[in-house]
């Protein structure tokens, strides 16, 4: 019925409890935000009483649904957020010079725990009612609403769809999957397509994940432009999408009527079991890539030392158009276990493989061709400890590790600088905090990894990490990172570099209105506004081996301030790059000039060096793990990546 997730935040504030900041999902029900009021007027009145500082309804928001204190307000609950100033250890010293002991942070917890229970005793019949006509009025609204369904039809990467519908299963939502074909909305849907009725008591639940955009309160987006133009920054706490099917590249249709055909109850099963069909696999198998379990299926054929290789491109065999990428794996370059290996291989990753009695194809590349590459098993670094953004170092490896089951080492960022990094075949540095990879590489780390990565080395930077790259005392990469477009402005591109003294006067002019005194105090170069978290649009290059079986179009969750240039086609190639500014947005919302200076900029950028390969996301594609169809791109950057460059052995 409540449900309290009791935090700590910076040590130079107070305490905070419910009711939260503005914007609220408006998914929320009336009475969920209504009883945050009651339990924080008890909180309010026992620090009161013991003469503690506490603040409310400022920071912390209710809009995105994957805090912690936010999921369980979509099953009926009255969830809330507790933040206290941590003590970082035994007692902390504080701006203003006062100490605060950790038992003084187990003190303020304790009290609000006691006040919670306190609330939830005095309005217990009033809650169990609430909880009770959260379930009921849920179906009710779905029986009436915009959206009276959601289908999920099959497609191309069935086994991303096939995850979907489990997570939501695991969550309580009941997902049918169809019997036949049949129409809805003006459509027709295959045979074992998805279908999730919005009349169920978990309405609220799915509309927050599957619509393409939830809005943020109108009146609230009025205020941050207000604030943004005064240089205040923004409130906007967290990301301002997270649309499931747009973050994990699956087609979700709506429909504003309900759906009647004949269906079975989904499973929580995230993985299919693939199956092996075909011939007799005399002379290979063929593994269709492109998906997950595809993915999973080459790392953990390598794992068991498979001999694999990859077509860059697309080709026909017996009438079957297989994408780029596709894994060929011959009967003749590996022992007599392959057919059981490939068995169980299919049947633990999800995969599809077709086995093939002749090598004999009617368009595209042969299996002996230049455009098919062997794959090495490639050993993976990431840069571990000081600089590097524990977060983002830590969905890296679990994306690398947990959801494809491929090892990767932790080096000391400090250890790039000298160590010898022959042993390695890909090394990752994640984003950095401020202090930035320069700070700790030095002049001896920017040298080291250049002779790496001419050696045959394949290094990836993944967000801001590509500020060292591309900075022109490391030049691993020839992007540069932009200011901010300066508006009516003849020079916008910075300093010239002149030395000349800036002179102690200067002309006079007149400031005759508004306009001209807002252009007169605007920054003459900065960063680009930075954003919480948007969903754009980026388009992929299909030509490029980085590219192979990727989505023709994917959704980039785009945060901070970083946007570069584009390389020279001399260079490299922009591999993946927003689209146009009026395609860009997905789902969100996205300052305008943000929206305008980031269209046709890079996503992901290969340049070769030597005999290796440097990458550039410029944006993070493992964000909290959860960004599923950004995994094929990242993880080809790693497979496709080792086996394209050619190392000194």
């Amino acid at each position: 019925m409540a449900f309290v997730d009791a935090h700590e935040m910076g040590s130079d504030s107070t305490y905070y409890f419910a009711p939260e900041a503005i914007p609220y999902n408006p998914h929320l029900a009336a009475d969920q935000r209504a009883s945050l009021n009651l339990f924080g007027k008890t909180n309010a009145a026992w620090f009161d009483t013991f003469g503690i500082d506490y603040f409310t309804r400022e920071v912390f928001d209710a809009f995105y649904p994957g805090y912690g204190a936010s999921w369980p307000s979509y099953f009926g609950s009255i969830a809330m957020t507790y933040e206290q100033a941590s003590a970082r250890g035994l007692a902390v010293r504080k701006y203003d010079g006062t100490e605060m002991s950790y038992a003084v942070t187990i003190r303020n917890h304790f009290v609000t725990s006691m006040g919670t229970a306190e609330t939830v005793q005095v309005n217990r019949e009033k809650f169990l009612n609430e909880f009770y006509d959260y379930q009921v009025s849920a179906i009710d609204e779905g029986e009436s609403d915009t959206i009276r369904a959601y289908i999920i039809p099959t497609q191309d990467d069935q086994p991303a769809a096939n995850k979907l519908a489990g997570l939501l299963v695991s969550q309580g939502v009941e997902v049918g999957r169809s019997s036949d074909s049949f129409r809805a909305c003006g459509t027709t849907y295959a045979a074992g397509s998805y279908i999730i009725s919005t009349a169920q008591p978990s309405k609220r639940l799915i509309r927050t994940l599957l619509d393409a955009n939830v809005p943020l309160d109108e009146n609230f987006l009025i205020e941050q432009e207000r604030r943004r133009a005064k240089n205040m920054g923004d409130q906007i706490y967290d990301v301002t999408a997270w649309s499931m099917p747009l973050m994990m590249n699956v087609q979700a249709d709506s429909c504003n009527r309900s759906v009647s055909t004949a269906m079975t109850a989904a499973g929580p099963e995230l993985v299919q079991p693939g199956i092996v069909s075909g011939g007799s696999g005399s002379v290979a198998y063929l593994v269709p890539w492109g998906t997950a379990s595809s993915t999973r299926f080459l790392a953990n054929a390598l794992n068991e030392g498979l001999r694999v290789k990859s077509s860059d491109l697309a080709f026909t065999h017996m009438g079957t158009r297989y994408p780029s990428g596709t894994l060929i794996i011959s009967t003749a370059e590996n022992d007599n276990s392959l057919a059981g290996l490939v068995a169980r291989l299919a049947t633990m990753t999800g995969a599809n493989v077709t086995a093939v009695d002749d090598s004999w194809v009617s368009d595209g590349p042969n299996f002996g061709s230049g455009n098919v590459v062997r794959f090495n098993a490639p050993k993976v670094a990431i840069a571990w400890d000081r600089p590097t953004r524990s977060y983002v170092a830590g969905n890296t490896r679990f994306v690398i590790e947990r959801q494809f089951d491929y090892p990767v080492t932790a080096i000391r960022t400090s250890r790039l600088a000298s160590a010898n990094l022959s042993g390695y075949d890909v090394i990752i540095l994640p984003e950095a905090s401020d202090t930035g990879y320069a700070d700790v590489l030095g002049d001896g780390g920017a040298e080291n990894l250049k002779d790496w990565v001419e050696k045959g080395g394949v290094l990836i930077g993944i967000g801001n990490a590509n500020r060292y790259l591309a900075d022109p005392n490391v030049s691993l990469l020839s992007m540069r990172r932009e200011n901010a477009v300066v508006e009516n402005d003849d020079d916008s591109g910075g300093s010239d570099g002149d030395d000349e003294d800036e002179p102690a006067t200067v002309a006079g002019t007149y400031l005759t209105d508004e306009s001209a005194y807002a252009e007169a105090i605007a920054a003459k170069e900065s960063s680009p506004d930075s954003l919480g978290g948007v969903l754009v649009r980026a388009d992929v290059d299909p030509d490029h081996w980085l590219g192979a079986g990727v989505a023709s179009t994917l959704n980039v969750l785009v945060r901070g301030s970083d946007i570069y240039t584009p390389v020279a086609i001399d260079e490299g190639v922009n591999v993946a790059r927003f689209q146009g500014p009026d395609e860009l947005m997905a789902s969100g919302y996205i300052w305008e000039e943000n929206r305008r200076q980031l269209a046709y900029k890079p996503f992901v950028v290969v340049e070769p060096n030597g005999r290796g390969y440097v990458i550039g996301f410029t944006q993070d594609p493992n964000v909290r793990a959860y960004l599923d169809g950004l995994n094929v791109i990242f993880m080809n950057a790693i497979f496709r990546g080792s086996a394209h460059a050619r190392p000194l052995r």
